[in-house]
């Protein structure tokens, strides 16, 4: 491909630079010319870093394309893989968390110091610490559960991930890690560093002479709740390093009727870099906006749509669980698609108890349907009955553990009550829950929501497996009355779990199957066709392209969304919009106002 005026002077310019990349406009040809061009200009090795292994394979491929034997010289690689043979390369014997064992020990570390802080709190705050490289003195909200975690990492002679750059920055500035040989480094998605990440670069750079090209875009930079520095770091190593600002203005992906409104959107923010927005692609692109009834007719316009043009979609969202209807009408309508998500809901904790109590009731409803007494032709079929019951019954008290567990219960009490149920028929429950309850107040000296609701859900027990069998639908609807009665953070998610299986059609047993068979499909490697419609959030569409997309839930409070900085939703909105190549649909549920995003890029009028 050949090069335009601005991309050949990216490519050949002297010194630090600095390179404002737009969306669409070809930085990583232009990375691996300049990378290129650097290794035949002088001796030394070049060193680029990215944020994923795809693209760090990729810009080596490419540089190697236009560069043959130039291999030795070239090292490539994500910041973390590139930290962690900086430690290796001292003999440090590197064993990372895995995600279950980080949850073990923050939980352990929160138990010892007992500071009044939530779990996704801590989370969060040994997260920050590590990324503004705070962690060695960190004296901020949750310090001594902080400290208490790295101490715990310590003595395990492990590490979570942040830690293999704050060791190589702590080891870069102590003299006792080395810096990676360069005498060039390169660096992709720039506006995405934190502290951590640009500190480690700099050092590089002070310790071995480096001669800099970042490539970003602050128009593009989505992840200040991971601490990316954004603008700031941009403008930052412009004065640290004096960089010489260059442009990529030229948009290559995005059809003009596409780019323009995107472009005035993006304006409306106040703290960006100057550039220009170009469109370089052909005309003829189409972009519209609807208004559905809810999400059950937003789905249902998009099948249609599809229909009518079945190859290239993606659908975006700016959360996850926006995305739950869609899957569930293409899974039910035999639609390929692939899911891009870093959990699947159906996974966490919440709608994973949900499934299992409603299995437990599907199979309460079988044990009261199996044949009592010894009416049995033979001693073998007694035998094969009995023991088919004991099966349903024990499915059936792991549904109630379930249940108990969304109430909030400890483990230990659940135990106490179920070993008083288990011999028993559920139609002889009731005098046993009333004296289970007696004695809990008589110990606890107070009413209890979450005892309240566990019992509420045993007594109606029998009655729910009873009508699971005549009406589904009825059968959710008191058991989303129940859930009412939980803890709001848990409700939010269980009513959205029992809104979806209440959608789908057939028995409940038939509509958890169907459930199981989507977890299933995401644990089998994706197919990925030209049907194939890809779904997946605004934040995890950054550095893709479809020919077609396909934004929901663009209402105020979402898009942009009530828990976020109103620049920084401004600019994941322009991301989810440059994503589309030829056709970009957005809707907006009429149940709730338009994103005043629509308003911005002139793409709606009230």
């Amino acid at each position: 491909m050949r090069l335009n005026p601005e991309q050949q002077l990216a490519v050949q310019q002297k010194g630090h630079v600095l390179l404002l990349a737009g969306a669409g406009s070809g930085k990583t040809l232009v990375l691996a010319h300049r990378a290129a061009s650097l290794l035949q200009s002088d001796h030394g090795d070049l060193v680029a870093v990215t944020f994923t292994h795809d693209s760090a394979e990729e810009l080596k491929r490419r540089i190697l394309k236009m560069s043959p034997g130039h291999e030795k010289r070239i090292r490539t690689g994500t910041f973390h893989s590139l930290a962690m043979h900086q430690l290796r390369s001292v003999g440090m014997d590197i064993k990372l968390l895995n995600k279950g064992d980080r949850i073990r020990l923050i939980s352990h570390a929160m138990s010892k110091t007992e500071e009044e802080l939530s779990f996704e709190d801590m989370d969060k705050i040994i997260d920050k610490a590590k990324s503004d490289l705070s962690h060695r003195d960190y004296d901020g909200p949750g310090y001594k559960t902080f400290h208490a975690y790295q101490d715990l990492l310590q003595n395990d002679k492990r590490m979570d991930f942040a830690d293999l750059i704050s060791k190589a920055v702590d080891g870069m500035q102590d003299g006792s890690i080395p810096p990676l040989s360069m005498r060039w480094m390169l660096g992709d998605e720039f506006q995405d560093v934190d502290l951590a990440q640009y500190t480690w670069i700099m050092l590089h750079h002070e310790l071995t002479g480096a001669e800099l090209t970042m490539v970003g875009d602050d128009d593009q930079s989505i992840y200040a709740f991971r601490h990316a520095l954004g603008y700031t770091g941009m403008e930052k190593l412009r004065s640290d390093v004096r960089a010489q600002i260059l442009h990529l203005s030229r948009n290559y992906r995005c059809a003009p009727e596409i780019l323009t409104p995107a472009a005035r959107l993006i304006q409306h923010n106040r703290y960006r870099a100057e550039k220009q927005i170009i469109p370089a692609a052909e005309q003829g692109g189409h972009i519209e906006c609807l208004f559905p009834r809810d999400r059950e007719e937003e789905s249902a316009w998009f099948l249609t749509r599809r229909r009518e043009d079945p190859v290239g979609w993606a659908v975006l969202a700016r959360t996850n669980r926006l995305l739950d209807v869609m899957e569930m009408e293409l899974q039910q309508q035999g639609i390929p698609y692939f899911r891009d998500a870093d959990d699947d809901f159906w996974e966490t904790k919440h709608p994973r108890a949900v499934l299992s109590l409603l299995t437990g009731i599907v199979n309460g409803a079988r044990a009261l349907a199996m044949p009592r007494g010894k009416n049995s032709s033979s001693l073998l079929k007694s035998t094969a009955i009995t023991n088919r019951l004991a099966a349903y019954r024990r499915d059936m008290f792991f549904g109630c553990r379930s249940a108990l567990f969304l109430c909030g219960w400890k483990a230990d009490t659940t135990d106490a009550l179920l070993k008083q149920l288990e011999p028993v028929p559920m139609r002889d429950w009731k005098p046993i829950l009333d004296g289970f309850a007696e004695q809990w107040h008589q110990t606890e000296q107070k009413k209890s929501p979450r005892l309240s609701s566990g019992l509420n859900f045993m007594e109606n027990l029998q009655g729910w497996c009873t009508v699971s069998v005549q009406d589904p639908i009825l059968l959710i609807e008191g058991i989303k009355r129940w859930n009412q009665k939980l803890i709001p953070s848990v409700a939010e998610n269980c009513t959205i779990a029992l809104t979806a299986i209440q959608r789908l059609r057939g028995t409940l047993a038939q509509r958890i199957q169907f459930v199981e068979g989507l977890a299933k499909k995401k644990s089998e490697p994706p197919q990925l066709g030209p049907e194939t419609v890809f779904l997946t959030t605004m934040h995890g569409s950054k550095g893709l392209e479809w020919p077609n997309v396909w934004i929901i839930g663009a209402e105020e409070g979402v898009a942009p969304h009530i828990d976020s900085e109103l620049e920084e939703e401004r600019r994941l909105f322009y991301v989810a919009m440059t994503r589309a190549k030829r056709q970009l649909i957005i809707s907006a549920v009429r149940e709730g106002s338009p994103s005043p995003f629509l308003y911005e890029a002139q793409m709606y009028d009230a």
